[in-house]
């Protein structure tokens, strides 16, 4: 007897196997950026994308924040942060079994203090 388990991924929930795509920031202000990205590709999601894990990183001091989005939006407003400072941010696609691989790390820097972009 053959004891193989088959698996359907349209039925069952792994963790993504590819990362968003199409990921960009930019600064709305001196303490406000914007990020957006696209879904992974859909033979990489392994389920339903329940939300995206972001991880932003101050490049001056290297504190850590994370951020989570619910799985049917695709951008993050983050803000109180430093005027015209770098961070680094990447994000992971999440399904209910786990999160899936982080973008490649992306840098920006907020506006200096005063300069908003419209």
């Amino acid at each position: 007897m053959n004891n193989k388990l088959l698996c359907d991924c349209t039925f069952c929930n792994l963790a993504p196997t590819g990362h968003p795509k199409n990921v960009s920031g930019d600064s709305i202000n001196s303490t406000s950026i914007e990020i957006d990205w696209a879904e992974p590709a859909l033979s990489t999601q392994n389920g339903i994308i329940v939300s995206y894990y972001i991880i932003l990183t101050d490049l001056q001091s290297q504190k850590t924040k994370e951020y989570s989005r619910l799985g049917s939006h695709f951008d993050i407003v983050i803000g109180s942060l430093h005027p015209y400072y770098r961070y680094q941010f990447a994000i992971a696609a999440e399904t209910a079994v786990g999160k899936g691989p982080l973008t490649s790390p992306a840098i920006i820097r907020t506006n200096e203090d005063g300069i908003n972009v419209t």
